[in-house]
């Protein structure tokens, strides 16, 4: 069954393990590859200078003679007639069945089984040596030739099995290929894998529903009929989801063969046959198994050797390089790419390095050296101003609006340093000027990102001015995140939306580098989403109100520092509670919350609040006792304190002393205003009294870094306290 199929895509090959020479299939050229097309035959006139090419028995070569040109006839025709537009000299295995066959079969042996399937398609007399039975021996030896090979298959002959395992031709389309499904015994490209196969899928359609004896058997065609599985050979299946494959001319056979045996013969005689086929299929499938295995493993050590000879060419380039004066440069350059050479193409081949190939690589070579040179120095630059730009950033006030560095960069401030030559080292005086032009752009670019942002709020309140962009009333929102921002803390200048990463060549109109076209930098800043939000701000303003603070004179520096807390009846954020809760909020968060009725609550009287409300809470959990109940309300009330964010660490915060912000400090806030200023922090995390926990001044040595934390990350949580019939008991 597998032997018929294997000689339909193997029709070059006879069906006996060795034949003799008389075979008439030998004489019909039929190991012939089929993909070298049509065969060149030989003129008198090749015989000719074949022969007048050879040595004569003095030892004296014989010169050809010169041929007449014949007028008219062109010098393509000449060299076509006379076979010299053939690469290779024609005729010199003609004279090679002259040796004895002893010594022929002594030399093949040493060859490998593809040189003597190609052997065998040269000429008609080499096949019919190679195909002859006395030359079993010379097969046998090529094959031990390879390592790891498995094996003969009983099922294959040598010069299938050689054509199988090496040839690389398609068994359908005659195209090179590396796919072989060994169960079956074919080659194939991926484009012809769904023409030979088809899907279990289709085979079950085909033959499982005819009759239940066709359906019980075709769910065990796996243990009995060679075919491809995609898992275990390593295959993508180009049927997605089905992994396996049959030739439908096999499965056809062996259904043919089912019915008439289970029609002729006996129930005894049936199961022997089911399992003779079961039986003759092992064998196939281990050796397909051991193939696969073989072929994963060549495949490895090919793979091993091709990087070690790309490595051994590496490090010769690099030797070169260095004895001509650019080791220094490459080692530096390699710092910042790591596959710097091993992804040029004229470094990336598994060839030997010569002095030729040297010569003739060093030029492009240096060429592309010298290019990423310069955009190493580009970057190099364009991160020396960064850092600049960081350290000039982090030493003024955080809550001042500054430009980005796409401002810097659109306002063309750094051109000077671009046009530095390459080979200077140190800009440092350059760097500084640039250091003092940025100073001069920030103080003319306050004005304008104030006017850009008084126009957004003059769009709902035309009378607005300067001075309301620095109160806690106006509040911004941005409409993307739905974020509310404020311009007097640099909420809005540092808010992420307002300006994205882009590549380098967003500034090419800039002068930027086109060197520096793939790096990211900042945008320009722009305010385009950002809107005016009223009812934030009517929020803000009854905030204002129920503290008695001055509408136009409070601002958000000086909220943060005060950080009242509210007491309210309903809070419609939380649907899934009952609506008669009672709450205690801070100010932040009753902007983003529907609060009603709020009242101020002083935290002194925060601890008679809980005690006082702690027997009507005993009757509603009986269970509870004192101790438990005012751990946990002390645990909520300083969650709402904040204490916990200046314990933390305090990537999101800065010192407003020092203006030391989170990212440059490894301590905690608590413990870097502890250590510098000697500040109280209480050293037990839950103090008996809740009126000594947090000093009610922390708030005015820190503040939030601007664009670090959206309002609703750094407002603190609601604290849940009582039902309404507990309401008036307080």
């Amino acid at each position: 069954m597998t032997s018929t199929q294997t000689q339909d895509n193997n029709s070059d090959f006879p069906s006996t393990v060795l034949i003799d020479n008389t075979n008439p299939a030998m004489d019909n050229g039929a190991l012939e590859n089929p993909v070298r097309g049509k065969s060149q035959k030989r003129g008198p006139e090749d015989e000719d200078a074949s022969e007048s090419a050879i040595d004569d028995a003095n030892g004296a070569i014989v010169p050809r003679k010169r041929q007449k040109r014949v007028a008219g006839e062109s010098s393509t025709r000449q060299k076509r007639a006379t076979g010299r537009n053939l690469r290779g000299k024609r005729g010199l295995l003609k004279r090679l069945t002259d040796f004895p066959l002893e010594l022929i079969f002594e030399i093949f042996k040493y060859l490998k089984p593809l040189d003597i399937l190609r052997l065998a398609r040269s000429s008609k007399v080499l096949r019919g040596i190679l195909m002859s039975r006395t030359s079993a021996d010379i097969w046998r030896a090529a094959r031990a030739n390879v390592e790891g090979l498995p094996p003969l298959p009983p099922d294959l002959t040598e010069p299938q099995y050689a054509n199988l395992a090496f040839d690389m031709s398609c068994h359908n389309c005659s195209i090179r290929c590396d796919t072989v499904v060994w169960q079956t015994r074919t080659r194939t490209c991926r484009k012809c894998l769904p023409i030979i196969f088809s899907s279990y899928a289709e085979v079950y359609d085909r033959y499982g529903l005819k009759n239940e004896l066709s359906g019980a058997f075709c769910k065990r065609l796996r243990e009995m009929v060679p075919h491809l599985n995609c898992y275990s050979e390593n295959i993508k299946s180009p049927w997605r989801y089905q992994l396996e494959g049959y030739i439908p001319a096999t499965v056809e056979l062996f259904f043919e063969q089912l019915e008439r045996h289970r029609r002729d013969d006996s129930d005894e005689v049936f199961e022997e046959w089911v399992d003779s086929v079961m039986n003759d299929y092992k064998p196939i499938c281990e050796h397909a198994k051991a193939c696969v295995e073989w072929c994963e493993s060549k495949t490895e050590r090919r793979t091993e050797e091709i990087a070690s000879l790309k490595l051994k060419r590496k490090e010769a380039i690099i030797q070169k390089l260095h004895e001509i004066g650019w080791g220094k440069i490459v080692t530096m350059l390699t710092k910042e790419w790591d596959d710097l050479l091993s992804s040029h193409k004229l470094v990336n081949q598994a060839k030997e390095l010569t002095e030729k190939v040297w010569n003739n690589i060093k030029g492009p070579l240096i060429e592309y050296l010298t290019e990423k040179r310069r955009c190493y120095a580009m970057r190099v630059r364009s991160r020396e101003l960064q850092k600049m730009w960081e350290e000039h950033r982090n030493s003024i006030d955080p809550s001042l609006p500054v430009p980005t560095f796409g401002d810097l960069l659109q306002a063309r401030i750094f051109d000077d340093i671009w046009q530095i030559p390459v080979e200077q080292d140190s800009i440092e005086t350059e760097i500084h000027e640039a250091a003092q032009k940025v100073l001069s752009f920030i103080s003319q670019w306050r004005p304008q990102a104030e006017q850009r942002v008084l126009d957004i709020l003059r769009q709902v309140v035309p009378a607005a001015t300067l001075t309301d962009l620095t109160l806690v009333k106006t509040v911004f929102k941005c409409s993307r995140c739905d974020d509310c921002l404020w311009y007097a803390d640099a909420g809005i200048c540092s808010h992420d939306c307002t300006s994205r990463k882009a590549p380098g060549s967003h500034f090419a109109q800039s002068g930027l580098p086109s060197e520096l076209h793939s790096d990211f930098f900042s945008t320009s800043w722009d305010p385009s989403c950002i809107q005016y939000c009223q009812e934030t701000s009517d929020k803000a303003i009854s905030v204002l109100d129920a503290c008695g603070l001055n509408r136009a004179t409070t601002t958000p520096g000086e909220m943060h520092v005060l950080n009242p807390l509210f007491k309210c009846r309903f809070a419609c954020e939380c649907v899934c509670l009952e609506r008669n809760f009672k709450y205690l909020v801070r100010w932040d968060r009753v902007l983003l919350r529907c609060c009603r009725n709020l009242e101020t609550v002083d935290v002194a009287e925060l601890d008679s609040l809980i005690e006082s409300v702690f027997d009507e809470y005993e009757k509603l959990i009986p269970d509870v006792s004192e101790e438990v109940f005012l751990h946990r309300m002390l645990q909520l009330a300083e969650l709402a304190e904040l204490p916990s964010f200046l314990r933390a660490r305090s990537d999101k915060m800065y010192c407003k002393i020092c203006l030391r912000r989170g990212d440059d400090m490894a301590e905690r806030m608590g413990e870097h205003l502890e250590n510098e200023y000697v500040f109280f922090l209480p050293p037990e995390p839950f103090p008996d009294s809740f009126s000594h926990n947090v000093t009610s001044m922390s708030r005015e040595y820190w503040n939030w870094l601007p664009g670090k934390l959206s309002l609703h990350m750094r407002s603190a949580v609601p604290i849940f306290l009582l039902k309404q019939t507990v309401l008036d008991a307080i």
